[in-house]
């Protein structure tokens, strides 16, 4: 099972915990999300599938915008 995982502190100076691992539920393979903050954690399964279109949202969404001078 691959796993990544990685420790930071967010822009509010908070102390966040990532993991991203592989893993099958069920009979499905996926991926395991997990964010845990000060306050609050988060955990979620989704589908191989799934996660390849989150990846495009975010590479949309992250891309760096040109600077027009």
């Amino acid at each position: 099972m691959a796993t990544y995982s990685r420790q930071f502190s967010n822009e509010l100076g908070n102390t966040i915990i990532v993991q991203v691992s592989d893993e099958v539920r069920h009979g499905v393979k996926g991926i395991r999300l997990y964010i845990a903050g000060p306050d609050s954690d988060s955990e979620n399964f989704i589908t191989r599938q799934e996660a390849v279109e989150v990846l495009e949202g975010l590479s949309k969404i992250m891309k760096p915008k040109r600077s027009s001078f």
